[in-house]
């Protein structure tokens, strides 16, 4: 009797069987490629979907369901410690032998995975400082001014140039097209002083 990969996922007794072969785990993830987006939702309602399905091995070497879960691809200690509550979360970590296989992590997303990457980070950076408009808006986790900047310091080294708001001497918020760079080429401001 032949046996579908969504039948397959759905067996956690064979599932919990499988969890010792990190790799045989990851063959079965790729494999979710051969389902249509159709049936990963639940067909017409009659199948559960696979986002809430657990058959996703997280680091503690449990299975939760893809929407619990999260995919790092990006490495903790890496980050500084003002940008790591961006990644905090309270769903479990994707098992590292699992996050290597790209092909593996893709098919997870498909059924609601969560990927945490290095643009992730600058993305949700830039959205928390661009939504920044006076020091009591400042995310709750950030110290004001030395975080905004540091996070500000941070997109800049990361090639992000565009954002809406700078920390200037005096401590205020200001616009980019505000602010003077003092000593840069083109410095205005001993003029307008």
């Amino acid at each position: 009797d032949e046996i579908g990969i969504y039948e397959f996922l759905s067996k956690k007794d064979t599932l919990e069987a499988l969890k010792a072969d990190k790799q045989k785990l990851v063959q079965l993830y790729q494999l979710i490629e051969s389902l249509s987006s159709y049936y990963i939702r639940g067909r017409e309602g009659r199948d559960t979907p696979l986002s809430s399905i657990p058959f996703v091995l997280a680091e503690d070497e449990q299975l939760y369901a893809p929407n619990d879960v999260v995919a790092l691809q990006v490495k903790l200690e890496s980050l500084p410690t003002f940008l790591k509550a961006i990644v905090a979360t309270n769903k479990k970590f994707l098992h590292p032998d699992i996050v290597k296989d790209e092909k593996a992590v893709t098919q997870l997303a498909r059924c609601g995975l969560e990927i945490v990457s290095e643009q992730t980070v600058i993305r949700e950076t830039r959205e928390l400082i661009n939504n920044t408009k006076s020091p009591d808006k400042c995310p709750p986790f950030w110290h004001y001014p030395d975080d905004l900047i540091k996070a500000t310091l941070f997109l800049f080294t990361s090639g992000v140039s565009s954002i809406d708001t700078l920390v200037v001497e005096d401590g205020s918020l200001q616009t980019p097209k505000n602010t003077f760079l003092a000593g840069a080429p083109l410095d205005w401001r001993p003029l307008w002083e």
